[in-house]
């Protein structure tokens, strides 16, 4: 199935039955399904009380000829996002008849309640020239090399596909951009840092929040987004979509105003 095509709205073939999201009611607390196995954007949405759930989605990142490092971010967060959504519906309905509960019944049924799939994806820009992760050390110490000494850009593309009680779906992205400055790194600094693994499945084969800080000597931009995901635009999509981040949050409480209500 290509998934990249399909649409939060769309009926979508998995296995041997339809699947389809439907939305309870938005008096309980939305979910958030981050699409991503990063550890990292987990951690930044943990630090402002939102514990996701977490759904692996694998698409074909290459690439197109010709394209643009903020629209490549941009279109690979909506292609997680899709994926995760195809994912979260499998996951969330009992097939062939047999309702969460274990009655019997006819059709699939959906057990989940209001539901939210945040896609995300980050590389570097260098040069004019688009780096992701490295496939190994060779790869690696050719991406610092040419990070050495030079600004360079990252980019973070993430998108939300939020569900909607009356069966129509909102889907929102953005793109946050961050200026990274590096000191110019010796044969020995690329070495040394090849050696910890902090490299590994890291976009332009460093973590800005790991070992590789010290070769960071200034940033224009938020710090969140190099680290690969950019909280206060993500706030503000989400807003945009009618749930503000504060919506996902443990600290949210039933009188805190408008929370909980989902889009109006």
């Amino acid at each position: 199935m290509d998934w990249s095509r399909c649409r939060w709205a769309d009926i979508c073939r998995v296995g041997s039955y339809d699947v389809r999201m439907s939305i309870q009611s938005a008096a309980d607390r939305p979910r958030l399904v981050l699409a991503s196995g990063s550890p990292r954007r987990a951690e930044l949405l943990r630090s402002v009380g939102v514990e996701a759930e977490i759904v692996v989605s694998d698409i074909d990142e290459t690439p197109l000829d010709g394209e643009a490092a903020q629209d490549m971010v941009a279109r690979l967060a909506t292609g997680k996002a899709e994926a995760g959504a195809v994912l979260v519906r499998a996951q969330d309905v009992v097939p062939d008849g047999v309702p969460a509960g274990g009655s019997s019944g006819s059709g699939s049924q959906a057990v989940s309640g209001a539901v939210a799939v945040l896609g995300a994806d980050t590389i570097v820009e260098v040069d004019g020239r688009i780096l992701g992760k490295p496939v190994d050390d060779e790869d690696a110490a050719s991406m610092l090399s040419l990070l050495s000494g030079k600004t360079h850009r990252v980019h973070t593309g993430i998108c939300v596909l939020i569900g909607q009680p009356d069966g129509g779906d909102r889907i929102g992205a953005a793109v946050s951009t961050t200026l990274v400055h590096m000191r110019a790194l010796s044969s020995d600094d690329i070495q040394w840092y090849l050696g910890t693994g902090d490299h590994r499945g890291k976009a332009g084969a460093y973590a800005i929040q790991g070992f590789a800080a010290p070769f960071v000597t200034g940033i224009d931009g938020p710090y969140d987004g190099v680290v690969g995901l950019p909280l206060q635009r993500l706030d503000q999509l989400l807003t945009e979509l009618g749930w503000p981040l504060r919506t996902f949050s443990t600290a949210a409480t039933n009188s805190d105003s408008g929370l909980g209500t989902g889009p109006a």
